[in-house]
């Protein structure tokens, strides 16, 4: 089964975290767009989530965690 909004998942090799991205306006989503835009990084190794505007935006946050997740940031600075 799939899981509703998700568009896309991958490992990043700076940080080695897994990074979804997902469409909170999908049907079942669980995500809601007027939280803060339609799609939707999460660093699924530290359950951190960042929503945007547009799906361009969406990716390149995907390419980098270490930007957005706290976590993320802190190992790659160690």
């Amino acid at each position: 089964m799939s899981e509703p909004g998700l568009r896309q998942r991958r490992r990043c090799r700076a940080t080695g975290t897994t990074v979804a991205l997902y469409d909170a306006a999908a049907p079942g989503a669980d995500f809601t767009p007027a939280d803060g835009g339609r799609w939707v990084t999460v660093c699924e190794d530290h359950s951190f989530l960042v929503q945007h505007p547009t799906l361009a935006l969406a990716r390149d946050h995907a390419a980098a965690p270490d930007g957005w997740c706290d976590e993320c940031r802190d190992a790659v600075a160690l």
